[in-house]
Parts: C-alpha cells; structure tokens; sequence
C-alpha cells in the first residue's frame, strides 16, 4: 500500500509539472490574442514548486517505507535522506513563495506589453484570489454585461463576452 502512495505522489508531482507546462502555454496565448478582453489565473504559478515539494516527499516516504520494512529503521539515529528531504521541502516551500511571486510580476508585465491593463478589483472577478481581468480599454470593466456573464473567468465566459464584444 505504501508503495502505492509513493507512486501516487511520484503521478501527482509529474503531474504537476505538465500542467504548469500547459497553463503556461493558455497563458500566453490569453496574453498574445489580441482580444479585448482576458483573465489571468495566477494559480498555476504554484505548480512547480508544489509538483518538486511532492516529488520530495515522495522520495522521504518511499525511504521511510524502505527502512520499515527492511527493519533498518532506528528511531533513536536520524536518516540523513529524510533529513535530507525535510531541507528539500523547506527549499521547495521558499521557491513557491518567491517563484510564485516572481511568475505572477512576469505575467502581469507580458500583459502590460501587449497593451493590458487590470481592472480595479471591485469591478470584474470581484470574489476571485487567483484570477483578474484585463481589458485594452478601461470602460469594458465597467461594462454591466460583461460583469454579468464574467463569474469565474473560464474559456465559456470568455468566449461569451467576446461574442458580446462583437455584438456591440
């Protein structure tokens, strides 16, 4: 069972590490269409610090399960790779703070590039901590269907309001 789990982590770091890779990619392609309106989700800037924490992780309990079941566990004498991996995960906890931040400035920055700018938070996305809206002109954040059909920022919503734009 415990061999398992290790694996499931192992799946779930990988896993991790893929889907920055294709919220990275969505990211960007938000950033460069040229659309007037689009939503940045900042929440796959924790992916990879949190994929390499788990990855860590997975490696300390596949250890401890190792030592376990060879009886070469000794709880009065520390193991190093545990040890080890306790520093890796301190490291992988900073590197998501700092990588995080670090992520977040360079998507703001993309954006701001390519003529973005973000609406005030108490216009569109009033309730979300990790998504924020960005228009080319400022008035769309005021713009009382576009708050109506913008909930969660996801592609339906924007389709939907690119589909208004058009419209108007």
């Amino acid at each position: 069972m415990s061999a398992f789990m290790s694996l499931a982590l192992l799946i779930t770091a990988l896993s991790s590490i893929y889907f920055f890779q294709e919220f990275r990619l969505e990211l960007n392609n938000n950033i460069h269409s040229d659309q007037p309106l689009i939503v940045l989700n900042y929440l796959g800037s924790a992916l990879p610090a949190a994929g390499l924490g788990l990855l860590v992780l997975s490696i300390a309990f596949a250890n401890q399960v190792y030592l376990r079941l060879t009886n070469k566990h000794d709880p009065k004498k520390p193991d190093k790779l545990t040890s080890y991996c306790g520093y890796a995960l301190l490291i992988c906890l900073m590197g998501l703070l700092i990588s995080r931040s670090y992520l977040n400035n360079l998507w703001d920055n993309q954006a701001k590039q390519q003529g973005y700018q973000p609406c005030p938070s108490i216009t569109l996305l009033k309730s979300s901590l990790t998504r924020t809206a960005w228009v080319k002109e400022e008035n769309l954040c005021y713009d009382q269907q576009i708050s109506k059909i913008l909930r969660h920022g996801n592609k339906r919503e924007l389709a939907e309001i690119w589909a208004y734009l058009k419209q108007k």
